[in-house]
């Protein structure tokens, strides 16, 4: 038998590590082939391409919240929470005649209000970050349905907020919106000292205190970004849909 060459280590681990994020792009690139077959005149179009970007871009967000803090170990189930909160907050201030600039700070404000809570019952007490983020998101949604009174707001709404979901040049805002924050946390995650900080404590937290890494910390930052993030996709979901219901939000954890 002729032995065949074994590729180098770093190459055969690199092909390894890289083998599940193929898999995805596989996979996805079989369901574009699959429905284009099962339906030439209709899946395989721009205007299919276009609503495809403007529908998934609000949960592409709230999968980037969820993704920055599994890097560091941890989990978040209030971003379902904090995006309802914050599309809620954002057509309830409009009826009270807040600017825009006032509603997103004020939005950003929250979802770092949320991380701080969250950062206290995860890093300060020790409680599970399932069952506090879970927690979290219970009580969140009891505030929207307090702040709606169970209906759904919509009066108010000017035309310049909803914009910000318009198509320009046949693309949707909220998919240029979920690449930009995309681009921004890969960057973030993949190419600096804090990135690498990030995943050594959601590698192993033991040996990254051993080395230095302050893991508490960026545990913290982790749920920051998270509330921020989730706190900008209940904004853009507002400015899609024209409106807010005390039960949107929760249903995009999953």
């Amino acid at each position: 038998r002729q032995k065949l060459p074994s590729l180098p280590d770093g190459v055969a681990s690199a092909r390894l590590c890289s083998a599940p994020r193929l898999s995805l792009v596989g996979f996805f690139a079989a369901l574009v082939v699959g429905f284009s077959i099962a339906s030439p005149h209709e899946f395989p179009t721009a205007a299919t391409v276009q609503a495809i970007l403007s529908q998934q871009a609000v949960p592409g967000l709230v999968a980037l919240a969820a993704a920055v803090v599994l890097i560091v170990g941890e989990f978040d189930i209030s971003i379902g929470g904090t995006l309802g909160v914050t599309a809620v907050f954002s057509a309830w201030a409009f009826q009270q005649h807040w600017s825009l600039a006032e509603i997103l700070l004020a939005a950003v404000a929250i979802g770092v209000a949320v991380a701080i809570v969250n950062s206290v019952l995860v890093v300060g007490l020790g409680v599970n970050s399932f069952i506090a983020t879970l927690a979290i998101s219970t009580v969140l949604g009891g505030v929207s349905l307090l702040v709606t009174g169970g209906e759904t707001l919509y009066q108010g709404i000017p035309a310049s907020f909803t914009s910000l979901a318009n198509n320009v040049a046949g693309v949707s805002l909220l998919a240029v919106y979920c690449v930009g924050v995309g681009l921004l946390l890969w960057y973030l995650t993949d190419q600096t000292p804090f990135g690498r900080r990030l995943r050594a404590t959601g590698s192993g937290r033991d040996a990254a205190r051993l080395i230095g890494v302050r893991t508490h910390r960026y545990v913290i930052a982790a749920f920051v970004l998270a509330g921020v993030v989730a706190a900008l996709a209940g904004i853009l979901d507002t400015a899609s849909a024209d409106s807010a219901t005390p039960t949107v939000g929760p249903g995009f954890v999953l």
